[in-house]
Parts: structure tokens; sequence; C-alpha cells
């Protein structure tokens, strides 16, 4: 996939039976999240513009996106393994996706 910064978010589908979640972009592309374990969106509205997607490990995630999203504090002091991907908006959606860590 090209870059996501300024692409438009339209639709968000959640698999549970597969643990998948699709982001579904206004160009036709999406982003599938696969093994996730916990997401939360927060301001889903009529536009949704993407500013860009960070990724980190659960040990590594910085103390602004834990005070924004207080839930991803029980996975930082987890002894498994997890990547947490950050959707940072410019307007719009915003949210955090917790997936299963695989090598």
């Amino acid at each position: 996939m090209s870059s996501v910064h300024d692409k438009e978010i339209v639709g968000v589908f959640h698999h549970k039976e597969n643990k998948t979640l699709t982001i579904q972009l206004s160009n036709g592309e999406s982003i599938v999240y696969k093994n996730i374990i916990f997401f939360l969106i927060k301001n889903l509205s009529d536009q949704n513009i993407i500013f860009d997607i960070y990724y980190f490990d659960n040990k590594n995630i910085p103390d602004d996106i834990i005070e924004n999203f207080p839930s991803l504090l029980s996975f930082k002091n987890s002894n498994e393994n997890y990547e947490i991907s950050y959707i940072h908006s410019s307007v719009g959606m915003e949210g955090v996706v917790v997936s299963y860590y695989l090598n």
C-alpha cells in the first residue's frame, strides 16, 4: 500500500471469527489487521482523514497515546508481546489496534 497520509476512511469492518479488522479507504484500498485481540475507535464522523499510522510493540508505546487510550495500559504491563497500531487522524476517526506479535 502507498502512503496513508491524507487518505479518507469510509468504513470499518470487524470480522470477529477471523480476528481481523478492515479499514476501507475512499480510493478503494483497504488496511487489514490480522490476529487482533483489541481495538478502539474514537470520533468516527462524516470526514475521517488519516494523518499517519504508527506501529509500536507494547513495551514501547508512548505515554501520550496511553493517556488518550488508557485501556492500552494493561497491554503495556503484560508479559506477552503485542503490536499496537495507532491511527492518528488529521480530522475525525482515530484509533488503536492491538494484535498478537508474530515474528
